[in-house]
């Protein structure tokens, strides 16, 4: 006896690679980033108390300011953590999909919420449909 599968619709497919690759690439920014205002905090100290190095100090030092300010502002890990979220779901959903678990409905449901939650709406499905109705405050 074979199981025959279900096709995955190519658009939620994409949708799927996409959340991994975006995951992959704000949690190397993450990091990129902290090991290198690390490095330069380092530099830094190491330059200030080292005659040869001493006129390079304040570069190191701009450097570790500006990489902790991205860090900080831009939020790496937390998008990553939430595209990480978006892509189990999303693949969660697919497998169910392919063994017939669910219809086609649910997986266009389950992707539109899975949309919302990259868009940082996990509880207004409407702003992923498309709609102009902005959420309550």
């Amino acid at each position: 006896m074979t199981l025959e599968l279900e096709r995955i619709p190519d658009r939620i497919r994409l949708l799927r690679r996409n959340c991994l690759v975006l995951y992959r690439t704000w949690w190397t920014m993450h990091y990129l980033i902290g090991i290198i205002g690390v490095l330069a905090g380092g530099f830094a100290g190491a330059a200030a108390s080292n005659a040869p190095l001493k006129p390079w100090a304040w570069l190191f030092g701009s450097v570790a300011a500006l990489s902790t300010g991205l860090v900080t502002f831009l939020g790496p890990i937390q998008r990553a953590e939430r595209y990480w979220e978006a892509f189990h779901s999303i693949d969660h959903t697919c497998l169910e999909y392919e063994y017939a678990e669910i219809d086609l409905h649910t997986l266009l449901s389950r992707s539109r919420d899975t949309r919302a939650l990259l868009l940082g709406n996990p509880g207004n499905r409407d702003i992923a449909k498309g709609s102009s109705v902005t959420p309550d405050k």
